[in-house]
């Protein structure tokens, strides 16, 4: 029969081993975090990245088999982060710095019109019912005009409506892509004039005027057809930008055809 001290003995091991598996365990079930900013800057040689949270900044280490998700494009490497980004990073601050195992890339979109062009300065300026914004041209900005026609600053007219995805790299707005789209208006087809080029549409109490453009394409079951081809509370989708103050449309179709229309509350403003 054992002695009291090697009982002792067993029982204090036991003990040792109890507490260090229940902080094994605990250790593992540490949940992991998310924190959400804009980049600082980056060090790919300390595999370090500094991001401004809404509060406060914070340094983070990128674990060697961190997964960077890039929106659109996969997965990428640490070389593709840069100041001005904004990012979700997932960690456990179980060490002394927070070490990340997944940094998420954060497309900031604007949606608004275009309300200035300033070509010398490489600067474009949207209007939104928010604010006007004024954005600086990156130096490989890539601007995208209807159905996805690559083209220049100088393409692009005050009251088109677009998309600018952007950065702020030293706090500066900075757009990396333009992409030309239209506002949309769905409703009822109350009035139109085939001798002026007008008509009046209604959606519940907003009632929108619309002049037509020359080269405006009135579609039913995909053919083209003619303005006096529609009626009186036909329910409608009108493609159109605000140009010198008019409802310039240049697309309409039948709310049950409409396809490939940007809606302007599908876009998130990030400010």
């Amino acid at each position: 029969m054992p002695d009291k001290n090697t009982l002792s003995f067993w029982k204090a091991t036991a003990l040792l081993a109890f507490l260090g598996l229940a902080h094994g365990s605990a250790w593992a079930a540490h949940p992991e975090r998310s924190y959400t900013g804009i980049i600082n800057y980056v060090d790919p040689a300390t595999r370090t990245v500094d991001v401004q949270g809404a509060f406060f900044d914070r340094q983070f280490t990128l674990s060697p088999d961190c997964a960077l998700l890039l929106p659109g494009h996969g997965p990428g490497n640490i070389s593709e982060l840069r100041p001005g980004e904004n990012i979700t990073l997932r960690y456990q601050s179980a060490a002394a710095a927070p070490v990340a195992d997944r940094v998420r890339q954060n497309l900031m979109k604007y949606a608004g019109v275009v309300d200035d062009l300033d070509s010398t300065n490489r600067t474009v300026t949207v209007y939104s019912d928010r604010l006007d914004r004024t954005f600086n041209l990156a130096a490989k900005c890539l601007i995208l005009l209807r159905n996805d026609h690559p083209g220049g600053l100088t393409n692009l007219q005050n009251g088109t409506h677009v998309v600018v995805t952007f950065e702020t790299p030293g706090g500066t707005p900075t757009a990396q892509r333009i992409e030309q789209t239209s506002l949309v208006f769905t409703g009822k087809l109350k009035a139109v004039d085939p001798a002026t080029g007008t008509l009046q549409a209604r959606a519940g109490f907003h009632l929108r005027k619309f002049t037509v453009a020359k080269n405006c394409a009135i579609l039913v079951h995909g053919r083209p057809v003619q303005l006096s081809d529609l009626r009186p509370d036909d329910k409608l989708v009108f493609s159109y930008d605000l140009i010198k103050g008019a409802n310039v449309v240049s697309r309409i179709v039948p709310e049950g055809e409409a396809t490939n229309i940007v809606q302007l509350d599908e876009y998130k403003i990030d400010l």
